[in-house]
C-alpha cells in the first residue's frame, strides 16, 4: 500500500506538465528561436502549455482563488484601463499585448495544482534549459558576439542580439536552485562535480557580459544559500568581495580594459559616463511623477518608454521595474503587481527556501531592468507561482 503510494507521488499526473517543462526549458532560447522563423516557436509552446493548462483545470475541477491570481488579474484590468489617459496609444497596444499574454500564462499555470514531482520536474527543466544555453555558447561557433562598445559578450539574436544584463538575468533562477542544493543538500560526488562546474560557468559568463547587477545578484544567491546567521554572510561575504577586486586587479591582463572598467569603483557609483546615464534616466522618470494626479494614474502601458524619449530625445528604457510600474500605472497598477511577487516570496522563505534564494536575484535585478516585457522573469514568476501552489494552504473553490 504504502509502496502504491510513493510510486503515485513520482508520477506526472497534470498534462500541462509537459507542456510547462518545455516551455522553461526553451525560455532561454527565446532570441536565437524567434530568428528561426517568422512565428517564435517560444510562442507557439506556451500557447499548447496554457491549452494544456486549461485542460488541467477543467480536470481537477477545483480552482485556487487566491492573491496571485486576484492582484495580478486585477492588475490586467486596471492596465487595460490606462487606454483612457495613455500619452502614446501606439506604444500601448503593443506593450499592453506583451503584458496580456505573459500575465494570462501566469494566471493559468496558478490555477493548477502541482505535486512536488511535477515542481521539482519543471525546476530541473529551467536548470537544463540553462545548462543547454551554456553549451549551446560554449561550442556551437557563432553564437555569440563581443560588442564594439566595452567588448561585452551578447548572444546572438536579431540585430544588435540580446541584451547583456537581460542575458545575466535568465541564468539567475537556474543558478540559485544549482548553488543553493549543493550548499544544503547531500549530493553523490560526481552530482556536486557538475553542479561546481555549472555555477562556476554561469557566474564566468555572467562576468564576460559586464553585468553588474547580475554579478552582485549571484553574490547576493551565494550569501542567502549559506545557512547561517546574517553576521557569519556579512563575515563571509566582505572577505570575497575585497578578494574579487583582488582577482581583478590580477586579471586585468587578461580581461579587456574596456570590460575592466565597467567594474570599477567610478563606474559603479555612477560617476562613468556609460553608468551615469542611467542615473540621469532615473532622474527624469522621478521628475515625471510630480504631479499627484499621474501618481495615482500613470501614463498608460508602454508609456515609461515615451517618458525618457520625450526627456532624452532618444528611445530608451527606464532600466528599473518598480519605477516604469509607477510612470506607466501609478501607484495603484504598482501595488497590483507587486504585491504578489512579495507575498509569494514571503511564503517561499518558510516552505521552499531555495525557491526564494534562486528569486532573489531576480528581485536585484529588476531594480536596473525593466522586466515585465520579458519571457524569462514571467517563467521565474511561473515557476515561483508554482511552488506556491504546491506548498500553500490557500483556500479551494468548485467551477461551476
Amino acid at each position: 500500500m504504502n509502496q502504491t503510494k510513493n510510486t503515485d507521488k513520482n508520477l506526472i499526473t497534470h498534462l500541462s506538465t509537459y507542456g510547462l517543462a518545455l516551455f522553461l526549458f526553451l525560455t532561454p532560447f527565446e532570441y536565437p528561436l524567434a530568428d528561426l522563423v517568422s512565428i517564435s516557436p517560444l510562442r507557439i509552446v506556451g500557447l499548447l502549455a496554457m491549452g494544456l493548462a486549461v485542460l488541467d483545470i477543467f480536470a481537477q475541477k477545483t480552482v485556487k482563488i487566491d492573491y496571485r491570481i486576484t492582484y495580478v488579474a486585477l492588475w490586467l484590468i486596471y492596465g487595460l484601463f490606462t487606454y483612457l489617459w495613455a500619452i502614446d496609444k501606439s506604444r500601448f497596444h503593443s506593450y499592453y499585448s506583451v503584458y496580456l499574454n505573459n500575465a494570462l500564462m501566469f494566471l493559468l499555470f496558478s490555477m493548477v495544482s502541482f505535486t512536488k514531482h511535477e515542481t521539482n520536474v519543471l525546476k530541473k527543466s529551467m536548470v537544463f534549459g540553462v545548462g543547454a544555453l551554456l553549451l549551446y555558447m560554449t561550442f556551437i561557433p557563432n553564437t555569440v558576439i563581443y560588442s564594439s562598445f566595452q567588448h561585452r559578450l551578447t548572444l546572438k539574436a536579431g540585430k544588435d542580439g540580446l541584451d547583456q544584463n537581460y542575458l545575466a538575468a535568465l541564468m539567475l533562477v537556474s543558478f540559485g536552485i544549482v548553488f543553493y542544493n549543493l550548499c544544503n543538500t547531500a549530493q553523490k560526488k560526481m552530482h556536486t562535480i557538475i553542479s561546481i562546474i555549472f555555477c562556476l560557468a554561469i557566474t564566468y559568463y555572467i562576468l564576460l557580459t559586464g553585468s553588474r547587477s547580475g554579478l552582485i545578484a549571484v553574490l547576493l544567491i551565494a550569501l542567502l544559500s549559506i545557512n547561517t546567521s546574517w553576521k557569519t554572510r556579512l563575515s563571509i561575504g566582505i572577505p570575497v568581495l575585497l578578494i574579487v577586486f583582488v582577482v581583478f586587479a590580477f586579471a586585468e591582463q587578461y580581461i579587456p580594459k574596456e570590460l575592466l572598467q565597467r567594474f570599477s569603483l567610478k563606474a559603479m557609483t555612477g560617476h562613468e559616463a556609460e553608468s551615469g546615464v542611467r542615473l540621469i534616466i532615473w532622474k527624469h522618470a522621478l521628475t515625471s511623477l510630480k504631479s499627484l494626479k499621474w501618481i495615482f494614474g500613470g501614463y498608460g502601458a508602454g508609456a515609461s518608454q515615451t517618458i525618457i524619449e520625450n526627456t532624452l530625445g532618444r528611445d530608451a528604457a527606464i532600466h528599473n521595474h518598480y519605477l516604469a510600474m509607477v510612470v506607466e500605472f501609478g501607484v495603484i497598477g504598482f501595488l497590483l503587481i507587486n504585491i504578489p511577487i512579495l507575498k509569494m516570496n514571503k511564503l517561499m522563505i518558510k516552505k521552499d527556501k531555495g525557491m526564494f534564494v534562486s528569486f532573489a536575484g531576480i528581485l536585484l535585478m529588476t531594480f536596473f531592468l525593466d522586466v515585465v516585457t520579458t519571457k524569462f522573469f514571467w517563467a521565474a514568476m511561473i515557476l515561483l507561482s508554482v511552488c506556491c501552489s504546491t506548498e500553500n494552504d490557500i483556500s479551494v473553490q468548485e467551477i461551476s
